[in-house]
């Protein structure tokens, strides 16, 4: 395998493992109550959007405004269907990366 098929594979890993994760974090949090959840899941469906467009530097602004968010949700508290306190516990995970 050419270093550059690996590259491409590599890049197609990466997109899969992003989109999968934007669209599970998009379900988990669309019932959650709250304003800045609302906002949250907002960013993730432009990121989802971009990712897809293949807008890589709109994607990356989309996920750096989720990354603002964050702070704001883990302060509303409980949400339902979760076992403690916080957000989503993937959705702090993927926003580090």
């Amino acid at each position: 395998m050419t270093e550059n098929q690996q590259k491409r594979e590599a890049a197609q890993r990466e997109f899969a493992s992003d989109l999968a994760h934007i669209e599970q974090l998009i379900l988990d949090l669309r019932d959650q109550p709250g304003e800045n959840t609302a906002l949250m899941r907002e960013h993730l469906e432009s990121a989802r959007f971009y990712l897809t467009g293949s807008m890589r530097q709109e994607y990356d602004f989309a996920l750096g405004l989720a990354r603002q968010v964050l702070p704001d949700m883990e302060s509303e508290g409980v949400h339902p269907g979760m076992e403690s306190e916080g957000v989503h516990p993937g959705l702090a995970e993927f926003l580090k990366t």
